[in-house]
């Protein structure tokens, strides 16, 4: 199996509890903890220091983490339920590097109940809980797809990718320049509803000295992209490409913090109470509609060359001189800027339209606005995203190609062996 891959790497599922129920469970948790000493818990405070919900844990990461909420939201109106996020390929062997796809939901669900069955009866079957959070996510190995450069150098172009409008890049105050800084190791922009993060693995692992990983290593050369969709964000998906009617109060959570937690029951008052399917969240179609999406946001969809190469390229097409002017001039404006959101920033009127023309013309020609240093002694680096379409398209055409041959041979009562050239007007 390739390590390249799109899918999913944690999700959340939520179902509302009755008052009743909800005591009960923390009861049964409580229960199971003097019997096991594998599990911890901890009060979930508000900014009040309020309590809101207990967070029950494994000691030893079993990608499963439970939440019992029980919280006053005003207006005579408590909200009780129980969440659970899990980690599926920490599930199924403690790896924090791989990801998963749609054909892991069945054993994810079957490990779920297995391990609900064991705490309380409350905890019920997987499949009565509404997804409430899905982060879709992208492992692109370079080594393995054949780009040649480091991910440190990939990481210095995604930088200098696009912010779409309404995002804003997280940012850390330095006690050493007295300013608010970037990660350099990740890309990481933030909206109401979606998270956008795109980031080196291996440095991620290595810069967090209390992460369970034993495998770090396997995370060389391999670039996230990832895209954590919200309570608010699966509903639009929901409604735009599932056809589920949303028009009622939402029965979905998804909590991981406080800020995460207001951020829910601001959305509670505004949205509705519809359950989102679990498995056409975790999907292949919506894992891969979703990457690609955002990708070609940010990232874009050209590949990248030296400022002088890409001029050579534009040179070379057939179109007005004029248009080639332009198109070389917003090659230049993103150069001078240091990337593509930063010269929008810096560009006005009808500069910043004709630039914003332009980058999506060159998507078109396949050419990314961002330029790969001169010193890097690179000319051209392929587009992540494409690189790994093609790779999924040669395997699949061996796979194809082999399964004729299989087919052939057994239809063949002499035995005869049939070469590849045979079987071409069939691969059409």
């Amino acid at each position: 199996m390739m390590k390249s891959l799109i899918g999913y790497h944690t999700f959340s599922i939520f179902q509302r509890l009755s008052m009743d129920d909800e005591a009960r469970l923390d009861q049964d948790f409580s229960s199971y903890m003097l019997k096991n000493d594998q599990m911890d818990m901890y009060i979930l405070p508000n900014k009040k220091e309020q309590t809101i919900g207990t967070v029950y844990f494994y000691k030893n990461d079993i990608g499963i983490t439970w939440l019992v909420l029980d919280r006053y939201v005003g207006k005579n109106f408590r909200i009780y339920g129980v969440q659970a996020r899990i980690s599926p390929n920490v599930m199924f062997n403690q790896d924090y590097i791989k990801i998963a796809t749609a054909s892991d939901v069945q054993k994810c669900k079957s490990i779920f109940n297995d391990e609900a069955n064991k705490i309380s009866p409350i905890l019920g079957d997987f499949n009565s809980y509404s997804m409430s959070r899905s982060d879709y996510c992208a492992n692109f190995d370079l080594e393995e797809l054949k780009i040649l450069c480091t991910s440190g150098q990939k990481m210095k172009l995604i930088k200098m990718g696009d912010i779409p409008a309404h995002y804003a890049e997280r940012t850390e105050y330095s006690s050493v320049s007295h300013r608010r800084k970037a990660d350099k190791d990740s890309f990481y922009l933030e909206s109401d509803s979606v998270t956008i993060n795109c980031y080196d693995k291996r440095e991620q692992l290595k810069n967090d000295p209390d992460h369970p990983c034993q495998n770090i290593e396997d995370a060389k050369n391999i670039i996230r992209f990832e895209i954590q969709c919200k309570n608010r964000k699966l509903h639009a998906i929901a409604k735009n490409r599932m056809g589920v009617a949303t028009d009622v109060e939402p029965s979905a959570l998804t909590v991981s913090n406080e800020q995460e937690m207001d951020e829910f029951y601001r959305d509670i008052i505004t949205s509705l109470k519809t359950a989102l399917p679990v498995d056409a969240f975790l999907s292949d179609a919506i894992s891969c509609e979703i990457i690609d999406k955002y990708f070609r946001k940010i990232v874009r969809s050209g590949d990248y060359y030296t400022l002088a190469k890409a001029r050579q390229i534009i040179e070379s097409l057939e179109c007005h001189s004029k248009k080639k002017e332009k198109l070389i001039n917003a090659l230049e404006q993103t150069s001078k800027y240091r990337g593509i959101y930063k010269a929008k920033l810096g560009l006005m009127g009808k500069d910043l339209l004709d630039y914003k023309q332009q980058i999506n013309d060159l998507d078109i020609i396949g050419i990314n606005p961002v330029t790969i240093p001169r010193e890097w002694g690179i000319e051209h680096i392929p587009n992540l995203l494409n690189t790994y379409y093609d790779k999924c398209k040669e395997i699949q055409d061996e796979e194809n190609l082999q399964r004729l041959m299989e087919h052939f041979a057994k239809l063949n009562k002499k035995g005869k062996k049939f070469k590849k050239k045979h079987l071409f007007p069939y691969l059409r």
